[in-house]
């Protein structure tokens, strides 16, 4: 939220003012402590890996949580013509309402191009993309094996069903409206992740350490 440009635009009046303010103290240390938890590097294997984002994914949703009283005590605070100025400053609605008339064709899978939110549509393309065949060809697998790659795959399908989903919801106009909506899109992430963890740690419990070296170069390439 551009604050400064809100403060010119709704006129706020003295209570309009500190709840504004308390968005923005709210907000700066939400930055701070999504900085300051933020993961350093990225461990090789890919269980731990998920392990990394979840443990991100959940500290961004502790850190919407914790700004949306404050942002809805804004609201709350301003008067419907505010409200109405404040939508029509917010950077975000504008950017949407020129994808929206430039850009309404349908993306893979059949959903609507609302799903082309830069972060979430970026997950729901990366869990498309996992390379099986690319694996099936790297690495010589036994049935079992085969088998376990297979469901992994399938896991990595519906969890880029279930955040699609949720990247495609309707449009929000305000903040407030907006951060649900990132709400929404991380729970899914989070449950896409739990359904491939278990999968994911099965198969790659049964490769041996060639298996394994040739699994992370398969992916990486």
């Amino acid at each position: 939220m551009p604050f400064d440009l809100v403060s010119r635009t709704v006129q706020p009046n003295e209570a309009q003012r500190k709840a504004l303010d308390q968005v923005r103290s709210t907000t700066n240390e939400a930055a701070a402590t999504l900085s300051a938890s933020c993961p350093r590097d990225i461990p090789a294997e890919l269980g731990r890996q998920l392990d990394r984002l979840a443990d991100a994914l959940d500290s961004i949703s502790a850190s919407l949580a914790a700004l949306r009283p404050a942002l809805a005590n804004l609201y709350d605070a301003l008067d419907d013509e505010q409200k109405a100025h404040l939508v029509t400053i917010e950077p975000s609605h504008k950017a949407q309402s020129k994808t929206d008339r430039s850009e309404r064709r349908m993306t893979k899978g059949g959903i609507p191009n609302a799903e082309r939110d830069p972060v979430c549509h970026e997950w729901v393309v990366i869990f498309r993309s996992w390379p099986v065949t690319q694996i099936e060809r790297a690495i010589s697998l036994s049935d079992e094996q085969h088998a376990d790659l297979h469901d992994l795959t399938a896991a990595m399908y519906r969890a880029a069903g279930g955040l699609a989903r949720a990247c495609a919801g309707k449009d929000r106009l305000t903040a407030l409206g907006r951060l649900d909506a990132k709400q929404q899109q991380l729970q899914a992430m989070r449950q896409g992740i739990d359904m491939i963890k278990p999968v994911l740690s099965r198969f790659e419990e049964s490769l041996n350490d060639t298996q394994r070296t040739r699994l992370a170069i398969a992916i990486a390439g």
